[in-house]
């Protein structure tokens, strides 16, 4: 019978009898090769194996593969589009077909694509894939229809939730970006609310390193609305947010996020500024000297910008005056 182990995985292979089978283990090789590249040993086993199982629609999925492992991305295409001419019911081909539409800017082919996957073989993955499809046209609403889609597929659980984290953060922000370059800054500050509230009640192990990556792609976008007036309470405290859960968590001895904020409340003067240090100043204190090491991007520019910081000062035994432990003052926003 038709092997059907998770379809949309690159790694699996659909066999519709014991020749194809047999075959499966050479393509499976091929590709492999090709990863390591040996782009001309995968090639000569692909052709080999067309000969052997010329109606094989797998051989052409892993000359895809193969063709995408060498850049050619067009010949990726041609060799899936053979595929699912061989065999239109393979939801997985359908997948591939649209991820590779996507990739080259159709995103209204991908579309078709993902949705006969679907219709074929309901699964998380495929609307995962067509929400980042949407996003790449800026239909956020369908994009968040998909989104809300994967939660129901039948195979949700063997897809980490990480995945769904993943793409919600990437509408949030993409949103966020898209309002703030359309000049609408109190809608892009609204999202940027929502976007505090949804992150707020995600666990941290639903976070990976590619998703804060993900994340952390607002930050330009919260500088503009900051610089066209829209900075209340609600989007410098998103800064924070992001600033102690991402950026520079302090942590105490339980393992919770745990802030200490310094004890000094104070601004970077212009005078004596360079581009990678600059003096904290403060009434009826000395000028503290800050390198922008010592804090994240986000931080370094919110100051550059005037806004306020909390910090401490240490006095080195050569008598300079450096400041030390700089976060937001959420208490002192700018006018």
């Amino acid at each position: 019978g038709l092997y059907r182990a998770h379809p949309y995985s690159s790694k699996n292979y659909v066999f519709r009898n014991k020749p194809e089978m047999l075959i499966v283990r050479d393509l499976r090789w091929a590709v492999n090769l090709s990863y390591e590249e040996r782009h001309q040993e995968a090639e000569r086993i692909i052709s080999e194996c067309k000969i052997l199982q010329p109606g094989f629609f797998e051989c052409h999925r892993a000359e895809a593969m193969v063709s995408l492992a060498q850049n050619d991305i067009s010949r990726a295409l041609e060799a899936i589009k053979i595929a699912v001419r061989l065999d239109d019911e393979q939801p997985q081909l359908h997948y591939f077909l649209g991820s590779l539409q996507m990739r080259v800017g159709n995103h209204d082919a991908a579309r078709q694509s993902f949705e006969k996957a679907v219709s074929l073989r309901n699964g998380a993955i495929v609307h995962i894939e067509a929400a980042r499809n949407e996003l790449a046209r800026y239909d956020f609403e369908m994009a968040q229809e998909f989104i809300e889609l994967a939660k129901q597929a039948p195979d949700f659980e063997h897809f980490r939730s990480v995945k769904i984290v993943d793409i919600q953060i990437q509408l949030m922000v993409r949103e966020i970006d898209y309002l703030a370059l359309c000049d609408r800054f109190e809608d892009a500050a609204q999202c940027a609310e929502d976007l505090r509230i949804y992150l707020s009640s995600i666990e941290d192990h639903r976070f990976d390193a590619r998703t804060v990556s993900h994340l952390m792609k607002v930050i330009p976008s919260l500088g503009i609305i900051r610089k066209n007036g829209i900075f209340d309470q609600e989007l410098l405290e998103l800064l924070v947010y992001l600033e102690n859960r991402f950026i520079n968590p302090v942590r105490s001895s339980d393992g919770q996020l745990a802030p200490d904020p310094g004890q000094i409340v104070g601004t970077l003067k212009e005078s004596g500024r360079k581009p990678d240090y600059g003096f904290l100043a403060c009434l009826g204190q000395a000028d503290a000297f800050v390198h922008i090491n010592q804090v994240s991007h986000a931080l370094w520019s919110y100051m550059v910008d005037g806004g306020s910081v909390r910090y401490d000062i240490i006095i080195q035994p050569d008598g300079r005056v450096t400041a030390t432990n700089i976060s937001f003052e959420i208490r002192n926003l700018p006018d």
